[in-house]
């Protein structure tokens, strides 16, 4: 969590940030939102910093360089604009943010999760053995079957729909 100014300048962050970047939280405020990411990750970013200070709330999943680490980091980005309630122009539009609320969520691990899934299925659904996945339900009805491998379909005839959730 942080607040960055219409400068593109912290006025708040996280204890998170000093995790991330090594930069310990009441360190960051002041600082220029690329002296604290790295340019390279705030050059990734601005274009929804600038969205965001021209008044549109952004929601995103998008991935962040982080200094020193050998990939880069899957986040969800929410970026709320911090309103002047007296300024607003005659078109509608907002004028006067005074900065963004910014929360971040890293979404790394399920990424990671999700890619090494879709893996592990496509090696599965290669392989000329009949493979099916149950879920972990041991009670009446018993458990069903999450998944059947290509070779399943092939030597039984059924279909997807007739085995999944079975």
């Amino acid at each position: 969590v942080a607040y960055v100014d219409n400068t593109y300048r912290y006025r708040f962050a996280n204890s998170q940030h000093e995790a991330w970047y090594g930069i310990d939280a009441p360190g960051i405020a002041g600082r220029r939102v690329a002296d604290v990411m790295g340019e390279r990750a705030f050059a990734s970013t601005k274009p929804y910093f600038d969205r965001a200070l021209s008044g549109q709330s952004i929601h995103v999943e998008t991935r962040i360089d982080v200094s020193g680490e050998p990939e880069p980091r899957w986040v969800h980005l929410r970026m709320v604009p911090d309103l002047d309630s007296a300024a607003e122009s005659e078109e509608g539009g907002a004028e006067g943010v005074e900065g963004l609320y910014v929360l971040v969520t890293d979404v790394t691990g399920f990424r990671r999760a999700e890619r090494e899934l879709r893996l592990v299925s496509a090696a599965i659904d290669q392989v000329n053995e009949l493979v099916i996945i149950t879920d972990s339900e041991i009670d009446r009805p018993g458990p069903r079957i999450m998944f059947a491998n290509r070779a399943f379909y092939e030597h039984t005839g059924f279909t997807e729909a007739e085995t999944i959730g079975k």
